[in-house]
């Protein structure tokens, strides 16, 4: 459940980012980077903490942070094919 109300609240986070910065219309490219690095930010943010504090193995957390980047990239995919044309 709390997996999902976080990716929720990613979701949400990352449309609000976007509808501030991007203007309606603008093309695929700016809202697919604008949007990837928001929700890499969202996702990875924490996962350095993870590797100095909780001394989890470098190599974990390198294949968490490219889950990471997948997501993001998926997300910032999703969010170019449905933005709003003129």
């Amino acid at each position: 459940f709390f997996s999902f109300l976080y990716n929720v609240i990613m979701g949400v986070s990352g449309a609000y980012v976007a509808t501030i910065v991007i203007p309606r219309g603008d093309p695929g490219g700016v809202v697919l980077q604008l949007t990837s690095t928001v929700f890499f930010l969202g996702y990875a943010g924490a996962h350095g903490w993870y590797l100095l504090w909780f001394s989890h193995k470098p190599s974990v957390v390198f294949k968490s942070v490219a889950d990471c980047l997948v997501y993001a990239i998926v997300c910032g995919f999703l969010f170019k094919a449905f933005w709003p044309g003129v």
